[in-house]
């Protein structure tokens, strides 16, 4: 049996939208979600009072979504921002956690969890200029296998086919995956740009950092889906 790994915001259209009579039977429960510890602005994060996290106080346009939605059904729901892979193990278990607000696709995944539809991103990759001050020579995906690689612990880099089997991917959150690549330990990463840009949002500003550079992975158009969060607040309801 799948058990849910609910992507944001998609996956309060799909509870009310594609199932909503099932919306109306968790009128009242409460559901539990665990998110990753290393934040995913402006999607979902932790909020900053004087620059420092509150205690699991979620924000974030994914986490508004969630209470538009989950509001008008009287769902209530507590969220916890634990590592990621533990997330994830958690979920397949289906004891202490019910859903995660984000996920990407991948065949594993799709045979273990309920995954829902996905909104647009748009995949880069980074690196050091203090190593590459002229930039990576990247025409295609192929190129990255003459560098070393990096992602973050239990994140799904299938866009990169084959050559994600020669990633290292045990870093812990963002903070670190910026300070590898300027020590010159990994040559490059990946993730959406909306992401890097988020964290901006809660004091984080790695674009801002003249030493790292960034640039589209050639030929690749990104997820998309039909609505996204901003399409879905234009038109004033989720329905």
């Amino acid at each position: 049996m799948k058990v849910n790994l609910f992507q944001i915001v998609i996956c309060s259209l799909y509870i009310i939208t594609a199932h909503s009579a099932q919306a109306e039977t968790l009128t009242g429960q409460t559901i539990c979600i665990c998110e990753d510890g290393a934040e995913w602005p402006p999607y979902h994060y932790l909020k900053r009072e004087n620059g420092k996290k509150t205690k699991e106080v979620a924000a974030g346009y994914g986490i508004d979504v969630l209470n538009e939605i989950f509001g008008k059904h009287g769902i209530k729901y507590t969220i916890s921002f634990i590592p990621w892979k533990r997330c994830l193990m958690e979920i397949k278990k289906g004891k202490k956690y019910h859903m995660a607000l984000s996920g990407s696709y991948n065949v594993e995944r799709d045979r273990a969890y309920h995954l829902v539809n996905w909104y647009k991103t748009t995949v880069y990759y980074f690196y050091s200029k203090k190593h590459y001050p002229n930039g990576l020579n990247i025409k295609g995906v192929s190129d990255f296998n003459k560098f070393r690689m990096v992602g973050l612990r239990g994140y799904n880099y299938q866009y990169l086919g084959k050559l994600e089997e020669k990633m290292y991917k045990n870093i812990k959150n963002y903070d670190e995956l910026i300070k590898i690549l300027h020590k010159g330990r990994f040559d490059v990463t990946f993730e959406q740009y909306e992401i890097f840009a988020g964290f901006a949002g809660i004091g984080k500003n790695y674009l801002g950092d003249k030493y790292i550079g960034y640039a589209k992975i050639p030929g690749n158009n990104g997820n998309h889906n039909d609505k996204t969060e901003d399409q879905i607040f234009r038109q004033g309801s989720v329905y």
